[in-house]
């Protein structure tokens, strides 16, 4: 209970401090304003909103083969701080983030390509290395996996 989640109007509060800085807060909406735009969680709903069926991808091909190791997950990480260009995007964070993402059918997984082969050369380049990289980081590739990295690049060439 102690630590619930709680809503407060902001035109009732009389003080408010930042627990990082101890700083006292003259404008708590500038305040707020700023952190949402430049927190770390910022970056990781800008990866969602305009990402998300990288990750789905990702996702799909890390998990192909029934697993997804942290060699994997560190794959995505470095991806999601290339292309949010935030280094604050921890491996951590990336695997609490991938968490929630749900695992793509097969279906879903193809759609996914689909739309990302509309995208630019440049991003399907960077989205089928990471794939492969995934696929790289055990010994041998699972039929699975090489099947997602065909089909995927069977797409992506179509385009």
């Amino acid at each position: 209970m102690r630590r619930a989640m709680r809503t407060f109007r902001m035109d009732r509060v009389l003080e408010a401090v930042d627990l990082e800085t101890g700083e006292v807060l003259p404008d708590i909406r500038a305040w707020l304003a700023d952190k949402s735009m430049n927190g770390v969680e910022a970056a990781a709903q800008t990866l969602m909103d305009k990402h998300h069926g990288l990750l789905a991808i990702l996702l799909y091909v890390g998990r192909a083969d029934g697993r997804f190791t942290k060699a994997e997950k560190l794959v995505v990480a470095d991806l999601a701080r290339e292309i949010t260009g935030d280094s604050r995007l921890d491996d951590q964070f990336i695997t609490e983030l991938v968490s929630e993402i749900d695992l793509p059918t097969i279906p879903g997984f193809q759609r996914a390509v689909k739309q990302m082969a509309r995208q630019a050369p440049e991003y399907r380049a960077r989205v089928i290395l990471a794939a492969e990289r995934i696929v790289a980081t055990q010994k041998t590739a699972s039929a699975e996996e090489q099947g997602a990295l065909d089909f995927m690049r069977a797409a992506f060439t179509q385009s």
